[in-house]
């Protein structure tokens, strides 16, 4: 357990059943002002793990900010027993600009850990949260909202038993079990803040809640229940973890896409979740000039549907879902 009595570069402590409200340093705006990211450190009074939790990596996903402003408020540290270090925003300049990848640079942060301390302002914001707080922490959790159209779901790393462990407490209904090599040889998911995590031996997870741009309550009370299971799980707070609402299923990381063969309106005939097998209709699309069925998107491979093109306007070669087979 690490005490967390104050964190790089900062002199302000965080005492025994204390909560600080602070922020950690990254840079300036053209005209001076300093971009700083949120942090809160609560400390319990017991001893016990020390936990990161993050949200809002990319800055349309909001759905991870209101889970973590609802757990701290109702959160006493005196009964806690280890530390929590909680990052509601951890791209503010994404955040304010309502958008996914930082506005000056153009990157997916979510692609820039463990960061370096002389990049890009991605880049800069990743080292300053990993050095000061990840490097901390004996868990990781990353709060993401991914399209409106995915099944909510956990992702853990297939080479850490604690990872599977974290991800199973949570308790979504569908936990993802991720794919170390999916992206090779563009290597398009590397850098991600659990795979930082794994460099340095630290059990994290990845949980989609909801899509971005608003809050989904739902989405939002899964993920204030997922984090208590987690604490109660970890001896961080009092109490057993509440079981999984139904039954979990773990889907492969390696996604299988499923392309538009033609260009029209999409009308899907599964929903998120269901299970498919290969070749089965996952919707038709029709064209304009006749306003009739045109094609249908078979199902390409047996597994389960985890995301759904939200938009019903598609084009020829584009994504209309993504199915996973079941591990």
């Amino acid at each position: 357990m690490i005490p967390l009595a104050h964190f790089n570069g900062s002199s302000k402590a965080a005492g025994p059943g204390e909560k600080l409200h602070t922020a950690v340093p990254v840079g300036r705006l053209a005209d001076g002002r300093r971009v700083e990211l949120p942090v809160v450190i609560v400390r319990g009074s017991g001893e016990g793990p020390t936990v990161y939790v993050q949200a809002a990596v990319h800055g349309d996903e909001v759905n991870g900010i209101e889970v973590i402003r609802r757990f701290l408020h109702a959160l006493e540290p005196s009964a806690l027993s280890g530390s929590i270090i909680a990052v509601p925003v951890a791209n503010l300049p994404a955040f304010t600009a309502r958008q996914r990848h930082t506005p000056w640079d153009g990157a997916d942060m979510n692609r820039a850990w463990p960061g370096k301390p002389d990049g890009n302002m991605s880049e800069r914001m990743a080292h300053a949260l990993f050095e000061s707080f990840v490097r901390q922490a004996d868990a990781v959790i990353d709060l993401h909202a991914d399209f409106a159209d995915t099944v909510m779901h956990a992702l853990f790393l297939p080479d850490q038993r604690e990872s599977r462990r974290l991800a199973e407490v949570f308790g979504l209904p569908v936990l993802i079990q991720d794919d170390p090599e999916a992206g090779a040889p563009d290597q398009r998911f590397q850098g991600q803040l659990a795979r930082g995590c794994a460099g340095i031996g630290t059990p994290a997870i990845t949980v989609q809640l909801g899509g971005p741009g608003r809050f989904h309550e739902e989405a939002v009370a899964a993920g204030v229940r997922g984090l208590w299971n987690v604490f109660r799980y970890l001896r961080i707070t009092p109490g057993e973890p509440e079981p999984p609402r139904q039954p979990q299923v773990v889907v492969e990381g390696r996604l299988t896409k499923a392309l538009a063969p033609s260009g029209g309106l999409f009308v899907p005939a599964v929903a998120v979740g269901d299970k498919v097998e290969l070749g089965q209709p996952l919707g038709t699309i029709y064209g304009l000039q006749r306003l009739v069925d045109e094609a249908d998107v078979p199902a390409p491979v047996t597994g389960m549907v985890v995301a759904l093109n939200p938009h019903p306007t598609v084009h020829t070669g584009e994504v209309i879902a993504l199915v996973g087979k079941m591990a």
